[in-house]
């Protein structure tokens, strides 16, 4: 599928995720909710009968036929958003585990190891396990970011990180304390952050596009 702009024979994808799942469902049970390119329109059985608000995400239903196809893909979005915020910190304990059943069982079955090259498999965890502890992860671990497919961006993979739990304060990416920038298409295992060495202009256009879709609802979304 091309869209404006992009040469014939390129095909570019119209990235969605979970959040058009709403406005998909919404289209297939009642049409007229939603316009021609996916914008829809719903409520709650929870609200005011006549409480109606654009909902976030479009729906696919356009894509999906030949008829709508070719305006739905051309004015679809070319990034996907995601936004994570730090749950809890999921310790994981892999030494003193030999009571556990499903240590050190692989291939003949599902083990709770790390290690499965060897075997037996080696760097174990599970409930019964009490020492060699480590977090999986910690309140560094809140960001937003978006991927970007076809265009001059493609590849690009940008995300601000702020520090801080969300269940004590709210984490609203005003003061990042971390940023990430990967060319995914050439740095497959994301292995080089180029944050550090973009210009500004690429930095400052990064950070517009990433707030708009934080700070987006309903119809304002891309």
């Amino acid at each position: 599928m091309r869209g404006p702009g992009i040469a014939p024979g390129t095909r570019i994808a119209q990235p969605a995720t979970n959040v058009d799942l709403a406005p998909t469902f919404l289209h297939l049970a009642e049409p007229s909710a939603c316009d021609a390119a996916g914008r829809c329109v719903g409520g709650s059985a929870f609200a005011h009968a006549n409480a109606t608000a654009p909902l976030d995400g479009r729906s696919l239903v356009p894509l999906l036929f030949a008829s709508s196809r070719a305006a739905a893909a051309a004015s679809w979005r070319r990034e996907a958003y995601i936004e994570y915020y730090f749950n809890d910190a999921n310790i994981k304990c892999v030494d003193n585990c030999s009571s556990n059943p499903r240590q050190r069982a692989y291939p003949t079955r599902d083990a709770d190891c790390t290690e499965l090259a060897s075997e037996p498999n080696d760097v174990c965890w599970g409930p019964v396990c009490d020492t060699g502890c480590y977090p999986t992860e910690d309140d560094n671990n809140n960001f937003i970011g978006i991927r970007k497919v076809g265009g001059a961006g493609d590849g690009t993979l940008y995300a601000e990180y702020q520090e801080g739990s969300q269940s004590k304060v709210d984490i609203d990416f005003s003061a990042p304390t971390f940023y990430e920038l990967f060319n995914a298409k050439n740095d497959t295992w994301l292995m080089h952050n180029l944050h550090a060495t973009a210009d500004a202009g690429t930095k400052t256009a990064l950070h517009a596009d990433l707030h708009a879709w934080y700070g987006c609802v309903g119809a304002t979304c891309p």
